[in-house]
């Protein structure tokens, strides 16, 4: 079961990685003016937070909690993205994915192959 719950760990930062490589090869060069100012804020700042949990995910830091921000994240990424008229399809899928991916984290953690075991927080 943890050999499971370590590949999704994987897959679900290869996502998120893929993700924010396709917003900075595809966006940032295309609208880099003062017109879209605050939306290249808010683009940074999403793949900023994409990045911090996909990195989390791979060292099974905080697995669940890490899991439930990503699909968060992905869910409020492409809605932000589809609201600018930017439609890149091959992000779209990406919040169903990660949800379904996410699942078995959230539910049973991040299994044995994590950075920190569950009792090292308690002692």
């Amino acid at each position: 079961m943890s050999n499971v719950l370590l590949a999704c760990r994987a897959l679900i930062a290869l996502l998120l990685f893929y993700v924010v490589t396709c917003s900075i090869v595809n966006g940032f060069g295309t609208r880099l003016s003062l017109l879209f100012f605050p939306f290249d804020i808010s683009h940074a700042i999403f793949d900023a937070l994409l990045s911090i949990s996909a990195i989390w995910l791979v060292f099974g830091l905080h697995t669940r909690i890490m899991a439930a921000f990503s699909v968060a994240y992905l869910g409020v990424y492409v809605v932000l993205v589809m609201s600018q008229n930017i439609v890149d399809p091959t992000i779209v899928y990406a919040p169903g994915l990660a949800l379904f991916l996410a699942t078995p984290l959230m539910m049973f953690g991040g299994g044995a192959h994590c950075l920190t075991k569950r009792g090292a927080m308690s002692a």
